[in-house]
């Protein structure tokens, strides 16, 4: 049973790191994890589109005079 917590609070803390540059940051998608399941929190996690790529479509037009 604590091999489970612990592989569940692993897998959540492993979700939210690769979380951290995304929508919901590190602790959207730990607790995410740790509440939903962690499979849930990788769903989100697929889902979720990465801010980087989402300014870059927004701030490489020059803006017209």
């Amino acid at each position: 049973m604590i091999a489970l917590v612990g592989a569940w609070i692993i897998l959540a803390i492993v979700i939210g790191f690769f979380g951290r540059n995304r929508r919901f940051r590190f602790w959207g998608y730990f607790f995410a994890s740790v509440l939903l399941t962690p499979i849930v929190g990788i769903l989100l996690l697929l889902a979720a589109i990465p801010l980087r790529e989402k300014k870059h479509h927004h701030h490489h037009h020059p803006a017209k005079h």
